[in-house]
């Protein structure tokens, strides 16, 4: 039996495409009156908080220092230590 031959398998729809009653039927809840203690217990004990891990804080010394790796930046802090056309560096 060969790879191309094999029957294959459609991909379920995300559930933002699917109707409220389909997602909730698949999770095993009900919409109007959610989880019970015992199913809430039950899934923050098998998959943990529902949280997003909050993303390390770069310090303001590093964004200030950042500001000076965009090209644009440089190159008007250059134009500004360069001398206009008509004026001679003054010693």
């Amino acid at each position: 039996m060969s790879v191309h031959s094999a029957a294959v398998r459609p991909q379920p729809e995300p559930a933002y495409r699917q109707s409220v009653e389909a997602v909730a039927a698949a999770h095993h809840t009900d919409p109007q009156r959610g989880l019970d203690e015992d199913q809430a217990q039950k899934r923050l004990a098998s998959g943990g908080r529902n949280e997003l891990e909050a993303p390390p804080v770069l310090p303001a010394w590093r964004k200030f220092l950042a500001q000076f790796t965009n090209v644009l930046v440089l190159l008007l802090w250059g134009t500004c230590r360069r001398p206009g056309p008509n004026r001679r560096w003054r010693h």
